[in-house]
């Protein structure tokens, strides 16, 4: 008497509860600002053939004849999706949300560059542009060039002055006006949003604080300014890059009757896999308990 019963229900049972986790961990952040939510895939284990003559298994056999016994399944992997979540306006001016495809870029205190969909950011007593961790929004100077951390403040006598009206349109130019500026001047240019995207997203790794980072599968990044399209090489793929909207930010991408109707089925999928289990070891207590004559 084998113990594949066993070990596939209690597979199916691990399985399930982590399929919930996943759900759980969607639903926990469901009014967390650029969110990508999850989705467990998973896959048939092993495979065991027996021999239907009753000799029992058949290692490396490929006869047609033989009964092929599963093992159960096991998580194949847990992916990100990354459709678009709902804009909300919140009147903030340093508040983004990208409308299409790409992403942020943020320096961390480690001097990596982080990704993210979460555009709620706020001026420091320096005047840079930083998220709630102090992280530095990128942004390609005037002029252009590499990517620079965004400052919207002027030194004035040795003190720092933030500027008054941030303006930053949808294809990314930020331009502001200073305390004491002609007013038939043009604003100040302060540079422009370069957004970030990847021929594989769900390849980045989560590294928490709505943060992305690059990893071999995700490939490296491909950046360009909002509402253009840009190649990785010569004659590949065009990528077309999303525009950004200021006074937003994007919600999470979280479906809750989804992640609900989810849960209702991995609950009743854990509960047929318990009934499993449970007739399994009803089997085994009998056999153990038979006595011959």
């Amino acid at each position: 008497m084998s113990l594949f019963g066993l070990w596939s229900a209690a597979s199916g049972m691990r399985a399930q509860q982590t399929n919930v986790d996943v759900s759980s961990n969607n639903v926990a952040n469901l009014n967390t600002v650029g969110f990508r939510r999850s989705r467990s895939d998973f896959q048939d284990l092993l495979v065991e053939r027996l021999d239907p003559s009753g000799g029992g298994l058949l290692r490396g056999d490929n006869t047609q004849h033989a009964n092929d016994v599963g093992a159960g399944e096991g998580l194949e992997a847990s992916k990100l999706l990354f459709d678009q979540g709902g804009m909300q306006n919140t009147g903030v001016p340093t508040d983004l949300a990208i409308d299409g495809t790409g992403f942020l870029q943020v320096r961390e205190a480690n001097g990596q560059t982080a990704y993210t969909r979460d555009g709620s950011f706020l001026i420091d007593a320096n005047g840079d542009v930083v998220d709630h961790h102090g992280n530095h929004l990128l942004v390609q100077p005037p002029g252009g060039g590499a990517v620079v951390p965004l400052n919207v403040s002027q030194n004035v006598n040795g003190f720092p002055v933030q500027v008054q009206q941030l303006r930053i349109d949808t294809n990314g130019v930020i331009s502001g006006v200073f305390p004491g500026a002609n007013p038939q001047d043009p604003p100040t240019d302060l540079g422009t949003v370069q957004l970030a995207r990847f021929v594989n997203p769900q390849g980045l790794t989560t590294i928490g604080g709505n943060l992305f980072a690059v990893s071999p599968n995700s490939g490296p990044a491909i950046t360009g300014l909002p509402g253009t399209g840009t190649q990785a090489a010569p004659g590949a793929p065009l990528f077309m890059f999303g525009q950004v909207w200021q006074n937003h930010l994007e919600a999470s991408n979280v479906d809750l009757s989804d992640e609900m109707s989810n849960v209702i089925v991995a609950q009743r999928g854990y509960q047929m896999d318990l009934k499993a289990l449970q007739a399994a070891d009803e089997m085994w207590q009998l056999a153990n308990s038979m006595h011959r004559g």
